[in-house]
This record gives C-alpha cells, sequence and structure tokens, in this order.
C-alpha cells in the first residue's frame, strides 16, 4: 500500500515534516546462547491491536514522548522487536527507555547509524500477546516559521507492515503557549481541552492500514526560537527575481549556440562527394569529430587496402585485440587524411594499444580534420576569439563565487548578484565552445549529407523487413558513414543481427551473409560462433565485432553507439569484454 498520510490539510504554510518516526518490527530466530531457535516451517503471524502515543512539550520547547505499543502475537514465537527513530531534524535524542508489564525482564540496547536511532529489545521466546512502553525526549524540534512555532511530527510512522487496529494521539501543550484555544491551529481538527495549565489535544485517529502514517501539525503565536522553516516573503521575491535572471542567460546562450548554423536536412539520392573526416566535422559540434578516425579505417578496410585481423590463435586475452595489415598495392591513392590515419595506427602494434596510448596522435588527427575542412571552406575558425570568450566567463563566475558568501553582509540582495554573475557567464562560456563555424558551402553540405544519411536509413529499415541478408550486406557497406552519423546510436546494426539469428539448420532464400575478406578471425571465439549460430549470423555478428571493437579502441565514448550485432561485441566495446 502506498504511503497515506490522514491530514486535515488546514495548513498552507508548506515545510518538511520535522520528524518522520520510521517504525520496523523485524521478525526473526534469537541470537545464538538465547532459546532454542525457531523452526524452519514455523509461521508467524501478528498484528498491533494498541498504539497509543502520548507528546508533551514542555516549557522549553522539548518533546517528552511515551508510546504504548500492545502486539498480538496469533501465530508463531517472537524474542526481539526493533524501532527506528529519526533525528535529522531535531537537535538530539535523549533519555530513550523501554519497559513491559508482560514481557519480563528486557534486553535493551540501542545505536545510531544513517540520521537514525535504532533501538532493540530482547524477550523470552513469545507467542501470547504483550506490550511494551517505549519513551524518549527529542530536543530542538519545535520549529519557528515566521511569527509562529508550529509542532510537526509523525505520530505514527509508516513503517510498520501491519494494520494498527486502536490507534491514538494525544498532546499537552504548556497554557502559556495560548491564551485561548482560537490560537491554536490544528490539523487535523481535533477536540481541546483546558485543565491544571495545560491544553490537551485528542486527535481522531482510530486505526491504520498497514504502512499507513499519521502526523499531526499544530501552530501557535511565536513563543521561543525553534527550528527555522521556509523562507519569507522578501526571500521569495528575491528567489523569483533570481531564477528569471538565470532563465535569461539561459535564453542568450541558447541564441548564443545558434552561431553554429545548421541547415534543414535535403533529400538526396546519392552521397554527397565529401570524405568521411569531412562529414564527422560537418555533423559534429565537439568530440564526435573523432569518429572519423575509425570510420575512415573501416572504410580502408573495406576497400582492400588494409586487413582487419582480430584476437590471436590460442590466446584468448588476445580477442578483443585489432590488428591493421596493410596492403601493399592499394587499388587507388590515400587522401591526406586517410594516409594521416594509416601512419598513425601504424606507430602502434594494435588498435587497443593505440587507443589507450595514443591520445596526441588522436588530437593531430582531428586537428587535421578541421583544418582539411577549413581548407574546403566548409567552416571557419574563431580560436582567439573562443579563448576570449572563455577568459570573460570565467571572470563573470569569480564575480558570482564572491558574491555568494556576500549573502551574509549584503543581506539577501547578495544571491542575485551571484545568480546574476552566474547567468551572465553562460554566455562566454558557450561562445567559448564555438571554435569553428559552419560557413554558407557548410551549412549547404550538411544539408545534403543529413537528408542521405536519413534516406540509407530508411531504406535499410524497409530492406530488413524484406530481405534480412541485403539488409545486412547494405549495413556493412554503409557502416563507415552510419559511425560518423550522429543520428544513429546503434539500434539498426541490432536489429539486422536479430532478423538474421534463426536456429541453426534453417534455410534461407536469399543466400547468405559471408565473411568479408578485408576480415580475419583468429580469435578462440570463431570457431565456437561458426559451429553453433548460421553462417549468416555468424558472418555478420563478427564483422560487427570488429567494427565495435574498432570503434571502441579509438574513440571510447562512441562504443555504445557502434551497432554491433551480438552481446559479445557490446560486451568487448565496453571495455575489454570476454
Amino acid at each position: 500500500m502506498a504511503l497515506a498520510f490522514v491530514t486535515g490539510g488546514r495548513f498552507s504554510r508548506p515545510g518538511p515534516a520535522a520528524l518522520l518516526l520510521a517504525l520496523a518490527f523485524t521478525l526473526l530466530a534469537p541470537a545464538a546462547g538465547a532459546t532454542p531457535a525457531l523452526q524452519d516451517d514455523e509461521e508467524q503471524e501478528w498484528s498491533l491491536a494498541l498504539y497509543d502515543v502520548e507528546i508533551r512539550v514542555q516549557d522549553d520547547g522539548r518533546y517528552e514522548v511515551t508510546e504504548r505499543i500492545r502486539f498480538d502475537f496469533r501465530s508463531g514465537s517472537f524474542t526481539f522487536a526493533t524501532r527506528d527513530i529519526p533525528y535529522r531534524r531535531m537537535d538530539s535524542l535523549s533519555l530513550i527507555q523501554v519497559t513491559s508489564p508482560d514481557l519480563g525482564p528486557l534486553d535493551v540496547t540501542s545505536s545510531r547509524s544513517d540520521g537514525r536511532e535504532r533501538v532493540r529489545w530482547e524477550f523470552d521466546r513469545r507467542s501470547a500477546p504483550g506490550e511494551v512502553v517505549l519513551s524518549y525526549t527529542a530536543h530542538g524540534a519545535l520549529r519557528e516559521i515566521g511569527d509562529w512555532n508550529e509542532i510537526f511530527w509523525a505520530a505514527i510512522g509508516e513503517g510498520w507492515d501491519v494494520p494498527v487496529d486502536d490507534a491514538r494521539v494525544t498532546l499537552y501543550l504548556p497554557g502559556f503557549f495560548a491564551s485561548e484555544a482560537s490560537e491554536l491551529r490544528i490539523d487535523p481538527a481535533s477536540d481541546v481541552a483546558f485543565a491544571d495549565g495545560l491544553w490537551r489535544i485528542t486527535f481522531p485517529v482510530e486505526s491504520l492500514e498497514r504502512r499507513q502514517a499519521y502526523q499531526i501539525r499544530v501552530g501557535f503565536p511565536k513563543v521561543m526560537p525553534g527550528r527555522k522553516v521556509g523562507i519569507g516573503r522578501t526571500e521569495i521575491q528575491i528567489f523569483i527575481f533570481s531564477l528569471l535572471l538565470l532563465l535569461i542567460g539561459i535564453i542568450r546562450a541558447v541564441f548564443a549556440a545558434g552561431k553554429w548554423r545548421t541547415g534543414n536536412a535535403r533529400s538526396v539520392s546519392q552521397p554527397p562527394t565529401l570524405t568521411l573526416e569531412e562529414g564527422a566535422v560537418l555533423l559534429h559540434r565537439g568530440g564526435g569529430v573523432e569518429s572519423a578516425i575509425p570510420a575512415t579505417l573501416l572504410q580502408l578496410a573495406r576497400e582492400g587496402i588494409v586487413t582487419l585481423v582480430r584476437g590471436e590463435e590460442g590466446n584468448r586475452k588476445k580477442d578483443d585485440d585489432i590488428h591493421v595489415e596493410v596492403a601493399r598495392d592499394f587499388p587507388r591513392s590515400l587522401s591526406v587524411f586517410e594516409a594521416a590515419v594509416l601512419e598513425e595506427t601504424g606507430r602502434w602494434e594494435s588498435l587497443k594499444e593505440f587507443g589507450s596510448k595514443g591520445k596526441k596522435g588522436k588530437k593531430a588527427l582531428v586537428d587535421l580534420a578541421r583544418d582539411l575542412s577549413l581548407d574546403r571552406g566548409f567552416i571557419v575558425g574563431r580560436l582567439e576569439e573562443a579563448r576570449a570568450d572563455t577568459v570573460r566567463g570565467w571572470q563573470t563566475l569569480a564575480l558570482g563565487l564572491l558574491a555568494g558568501p556576500a549573502w551574509f553582509v549584503m543581506g539577501p540582495w547578495g544571491i542575485v548578484i551571484a545568480v546574476l554573475a552566474f547567468t551572465l557567464s553562460i554566455v562566454p562560456f558557450t561562445l567559448g565552445e564555438k571554435k569553428y563555424l559552419l560557413t554558407s558551402d557548410g551549412v549547404r553540405a550538411q544539408e545534403e549529407l543529413t537528408g542521405w544519411l536519413r534516406r540509407v536509413r530508411s531504406e535499410l529499415k524497409r530492406t530488413l523487413d524484406q530481405d534480412p541478408i541485403e539488409a545486412a550486406s547494405r549495413f556493412s557497406q554503409v557502416f563507415p558513414w552510419l559511425l560518423v552519423d550522429p543520428e544513429e546510436t546503434g539500434g539498426l546494426g541490432r536489429k539486422v543481427g536479430k532478423a538474421l539469428k534463426r536456429k541453426k539448420g534453417e534455410e534461407t532464400a536469399q543466400g547468405e551473409f559471408h565473411l568479408p575478406a578485408w576480415l580475419e578471425d583468429r580469435s578462440t571465439k570463431a570457431e565456437k560462433r561458426y559451429r553453433k549460430e548460421t553462417a549468416a549470423y555468424a558472418a555478420f555478428a563478427t564483422t560487427q565485432d570488429v567494427d565495435t571493437y574498432t570503434t571502441a579502441w579509438l574513440v571510447p565514448h562512441m562504443a555504445g553507439s557502434s551497432g554491433g550485432a551480438s552481446a559479445a561485441s557490446a560486451a568487448g566495446a565496453a571495455g575489454g569484454g570476454a
């Protein structure tokens, strides 16, 4: 059952509960050295016949709380109980005592952890009803809200896993807390009486469902300082004003971000005359340009310029390594970026080693990709302006950090200065990230590339429904371009793999998807995969494993979007899987 607070809702002032009494009755076998242990098949059934809470507020604001709890043990036997009392919203707890008129001697212990006082009492094994009286004193729980004091108390918490048949809550207040009953704001509405110099408030609670709490709230004109709750009217106005300043700053930052111009995707049937590194620069504003490195390497493999070798025969620890073997004769000349990629990867024994140690090489390749796009006129650099914007952002933010502590000297308006400085710093920080901007030619090229990629994804989805083998072949061909596409998150590759994963021996009318010539699988998993799966799925999954591992080692943060077809590739891409 969901947590249910029984309240009348008369108060309009918001505020967190000063104390949420979480109650837990633990039904377990006794510890070693006690009476014989319970049998495994013994069933336990119990309920709370009575829960009577009495809260006496003292002249100095202390709460003296007494809880009389009667357990109805209906089936099985019991040896101890625990009671958790949260104390985060009070200063301290003291004088915790547990007594019983019929359970015999009690062994009472208490401990503190995570803002709770746990009280545990042990008793001789018992199957008949029993009663305990728990008493304690709460210090610093009285609240102060403007010109009022308030008692806000969860008299019965929601932790009981059984219903309470008879629940009672009574609150006593010193007479000087209110000159007459009309000064007391009571929620829920209750009976009020005055006798012997005390206000006696009896709350109308009779029974509670399992895990149903009961809380009380009583307010009266301020008689003493208390735990401050809520904020005043002036602070609310300042808070709203600060939020408006922050909103203005965010809106300005959004417009500043618009300096990276983007166009509307154009529907084109032919791939644009762009290189992969140019496509990565056009499609990504930040770190995504790194995707051009694995994309270029995978494209060179598909053209027969390099062979990608996975693993090492008989060495399971090398199953996720990818080695690059460059062909002696190239079918075409290499571009500047392609030659640079082969040169950088050739410095290392494997892509795994390059990914972990070749940080400078990867940065040089990203810078080269941007320089080539600059030469093509797709982007324009603003490095000096970006650095100046970043400096202005830090200067403005420093003002805000200095203005924050000024709250204590300047009053509430110090927070306005802090928020204003933070707001103003958003814009220069945003502009500081804009080291390159698209030109008109860049916007036009981006529109064509985005439109073509969307068309490719759409056609692949249609082909997948009709011919999974053809979809797998087509997906493998265009995968380097999908790798630089920020709109492809890997779901398409998983769908293709799922479509190919049929039972072993099942025939297909479309033929098979074969392992490409540019790939060699020397891993220890190769033989097992081809023995257990269809040839089409095994070949596609192996291809995607190599694609995924290549991406993972070169650009780790893109591993999840590379579209591995198998669980093995996903695990490996996450950081050296099975």
